[in-house]
């Protein structure tokens, strides 16, 4: 059908993504939803610990090896973030949620072996008890700027299973 046609044309001009930062693109799967508060500051205070307190030196040596082939890029140069994290090797994408999500089982990963979950967790939810004011403005505006970019997502999301929905070509895994 004619509609049919449309809707296909317009999803193959339009580069399917749901990386939040891909503007006017037509998002072809439910985007995940985005980190709180809380959530970022998890992030951020759990590479803090596990890289500035629970890691030697000669382990720090290591991780950093002089030949950049192989690395992930790294978030760097936000004068925003709190001086505390400004040094932490943190992904380029660490505040971005479900970057890694994959629709197959994920693998055993083997644990850093330094502290377990339970205390991990323990610990940083007492430090966002007492977190200081600059850490939690920034945990909020990063948050906020991702909750924006998930309603915009969702939106285009939304318009783009209502096309499916009006040509009757709706896939199960979108139906609700």
């Amino acid at each position: 059908t004619a509609s049919a046609t449309m809707v296909a044309a317009a999803a193959a001009t339009a580069a399917p993504s749901n990386h939040p930062s891909a503007a006017n693109s037509v998002v072809t799967t439910k985007p995940p939803r985005p980190y709180t508060e809380y959530t970022m500051f998890y992030q951020l205070e759990r590479e803090y610990i596990l890289h500035r307190i629970l890691t030697t030196d000669q382990e720090r040596a290591m991780q950093h090896p002089d030949s950049p082939a192989g690395q992930v890029a790294l978030f760097q140069n936000d004068p925003l973030m709190p001086a505390r994290y400004r040094s932490l090797p943190l992904r380029a994408d660490w505040y971005i949620s479900g970057k890694s999500k994959k629709p197959t089982k994920r693998k055993h990963r083997k644990s850093h072996g330094k502290i377990g979950f339970l205390e991990l967790t323990r610990m940083i939810a007492a430090r966002w008890a007492k977190v200081d004011d600059e850490t939690r403005k920034y945990c909020k505006m990063m948050a906020a700027m991702e909750l924006v970019k998930y309603k915009e997502d969702m939106e285009s999301y939304n318009q783009y299973k209502d096309q499916l929905s009006a040509i009757g070509e709706i896939p199960e895994d979108m139906k609700e």
